[in-house]
């Protein structure tokens, strides 16, 4: 679809809004980008208060700028995860994902599935005591506090215990004002001159949060004679290729930060968008219900019931269709490129939203329902992978993706086969477009335990 361009070729010109025409004063990213698509189309040029940019809603577009090693990440995240794996690009992201790749094989799968299981007992008799007590919770905080427990412990080994509330409070409150940083270009009113200044003290201390955790895990390994089998030993044995020197302290901390963040958030979204999600269809949370029944009659969650549990990964893949965690990506171009005729100069900023493309007409059907049953197999044959990316795709594929999936399923089926989550707020939960999909003011809710449970 693409070559490099020349001067005599003649562009296509993309259609789009006068200067600042269409931003609103208060950013609204999601609604911002439906409206342009709406209007002009899958190819819209827009104005910020920094760079025009070309917005691709096509799938196929899409999935040539993702693939392409012309376009290159911009990663504000870098100021707290440092230039680790989901930040870095060229030679030193292939280095990266070389190093971190062995910890992902199939091999970790039951080692997840044993860590996972561990922590959803634990949960549910805490949740059973929430449902005694008839205590509400936040949802969001419950999961992403589980899943972070979970990827510590399979990757490094550790028992977060408590710290691991301290830990979740500055991973969000980082990220959110990241978040407000890159929502900052859907606003007519922000300029260089009174942008958001997010690096506050507060700010400031959750960084230093993390990274007191990182180093601190980094010196305890050390101490050590007898090194786990885990992501840590893999680290601190890496050696250089070409130098033969092992990973700075600061190249440690920066691994072990974004593997840590990377791999529990996505899990920890998806299932408190699934909570939600069931809560408002009691048709699928029947039909749920009905599986984990037949399936695992009570019994814990198991690696070999993965393939009969068809309808509760139909459930995780639609959740991820309608509230991707990766919601929307911006890169800059390297070099001079054309795209289906449209021309890309060097450092062009192009954006693109998986929010928008899962829902692309050309692919689905009624667009906006929660319907798992687009994704049983019967249904899956023959529709283009392009049209679903919520571990993006090429070589920037999620190197964590079957984890995240099997660990989606182990909880969702683990937990949802003893309790029901019961929002208290009748209102819709609104997303909040900042670095990842989140759920806006969370999902506080009360837990019932099953009667059959």
């Amino acid at each position: 679809m693409h070559k490099r361009t020349k001067t005599n070729t003649r562009y296509k010109t993309p259609p789009g809004p006068e200067f600042l025409e269409a931003l609103p004063k208060t950013p609204d990213p999601i609604g911002f980008l439906t409206s342009l698509r709406q209007r002009y189309g899958d190819v819209v040029r827009f104005e910020t208060v920094y760079d025009p940019y070309l917005f691709f809603n096509h799938p196929e577009h899409v999935k040539e700028i993702v693939c392409s090693e012309n376009f290159r990440r911009i990663a504000p995240h870098s100021l707290v995860l440092g230039d680790g794996l989901l930040t870095s690009n060229g030679n030193y992201w292939r280095q990266n994902r070389k190093l971190a790749q062995p910890a992902f094989r199939q091999n970790r799968v039951p080692q997840l599935a044993s860590v996972a299981t561990e922590m959803t007992e634990t949960t549910m008799a805490e949740w059973q005591r929430l449902a005694d007590e008839k205590e509400p919770v936040d949802i969001t905080v419950e999961m992403t506090t589980l899943t972070l427990k979970i990827i510590a412990k399979t990757l490094y080994s550790i028992d977060l215990g408590d710290q691991a509330k301290e830990l979740v409070s500055a991973i969000t409150l980082s990220t959110v004002e990241l978040g407000k940083l890159t929502n900052s270009i859907y606003s007519s009113s922000v300029s260089i001159r009174n942008m958001p200044f997010f690096r506050n003290e507060r700010f400031e201390a959750a960084v230093q949060t993390i990274d007191d955790f990182a180093y601190g895990l980094i010196a305890n390994r050390r101490s050590v004679r007898d090194q786990p089998d885990d992501l840590l030993a893999l680290l601190l044995s890496t050696r250089s290729e070409s130098t033969g020197e092992a990973l700075t302290e600061r190249q440690l901390r920066d691994e072990i930060v974004t593997l840590l963040v990377a791999g529990h958030e996505t899990t920890s979204l998806v299932l408190s968008w699934a909570w939600y999600l069931l809560a408002n269809h009691p048709n699928v949370e029947s039909r749920l219900h009905e599986e984990w029944d037949r399936v695992l009659g009570g019994r814990n969650v198991s690696l070999e019931d993965l393939d009969d549990l068809k309808y509760t990964r139909a459930v995780i893949d639609e959740t991820m269709r309608l509230y991707p965690p990766v919601w929307s990506l911006a890169r800059r171009a390297a070099e001079d490129y054309e795209l289906d005729g449209y021309f890309i100069p060097a450092n062009g900023m192009v954006i693109f939203c998986f929010y928008l493309v899962h829902r692309h007409p050309d692919y689905w059907d009624y667009p906006e329902q929660f319907f798992p049953e687009r994704f049983t197999e019967e249904k899956t044959i023959g529709r283009s992978s392009l049209a679903y990316m919520p571990f993006l795709g090429g070589h920037h594929d999620c190197l964590g993706k079957r984890l995240a999936l099997v660990e989606s399923v182990f909880l969702l089926a683990g937990i949802g086969q003893r309790f029901r989550v019961r929002p208290v707020s009748k209102d819709p939960v609104k997303p909040d477009a900042l670095l990842t999909l989140r759920l806006k003011n969370g999902l506080v809710s009360t837990i019932e335990q099953r009667a059959n449970a």
